[in-house]
């Protein structure tokens, strides 16, 4: 598999090569979350806590669609961010408000609504 860091690489047609972008303190999701790219997104994760910045960012833009065990995969990114004392904003599409708001998360988490191409 390969993975892009820093640029995003696209295959004919404009399709991303990879499913996820990680920069420096941000972590960025290319493509709707669907059960096949749990792995790949937990090892992202990992990645994203692990490096050197303490405020980091889960972008969520270009997400339209998140499969239910990514809810709590994003609240352990959470806690293992706050445990190790960095801060953790999570920056999502209007199209997520509704998911979030219902599972009880805009109160609890540093939420970010950005309007379709801010």
């Amino acid at each position: 598999m390969l993975l892009a860091f820093g640029v995003i690489r696209r295959l004919p047609g404009g399709l991303p090569l990879s499913d996820f972008q990680l920069t420096s303190g941000a972590l960025i999701v290319l493509h709707d979350l669907y059960w096949e790219l749990e792995k790949e997104f937990d090892e992202f994760c990992e990645r994203l806590v692990d490096s050197a910045e303490d405020e980091l960012t889960l972008d969520l833009t270009e997400v339209g669609f998140i499969f239910s065990p990514y809810v709590s995969r994003i609240v352990r990114l959470f806690a293992a961010a706050k445990s190790r004392g960095k801060d953790l904003r999570v920056v999502i599409s209007p199209r997520l408000v509704e998911l979030f708001e219902m599972a009880g998360l805009t109160e609890e988490l540093n939420i970010e609504v950005r309007q379709d191409g801010d």
